[in-house]
């Protein structure tokens, strides 16, 4: 079942550009490893999205989340 970005992310502020890029993206499967130092995130998504804006984002996630 794919949830929605935002909602599994509720808290995560991104600039402008990525909001809108990443509003459609649904994520599939989120798991953590033991240690909890490193977090996978399986998302889908219409189009494709640059590794470098999908690096943008993890590295928001790190810095906002952890």
């Amino acid at each position: 079942m794919s949830t929605p970005f935002f909602q599994v992310f509720p808290d995560l502020k991104l600039n402008g550009p990525l909001t809108d890029l990443f509003e459609r993206v649904t994520i599939d499967k989120v798991t953590a490893a033991r240690s909890k130092k490193r977090l996978k995130v399986h998302i889908e998504s219409e189009y494709l999205i640059e590794k470098k804006k999908i690096h943008m984002v993890e590295n928001e996630i790190k810095a906002q989340m952890f």
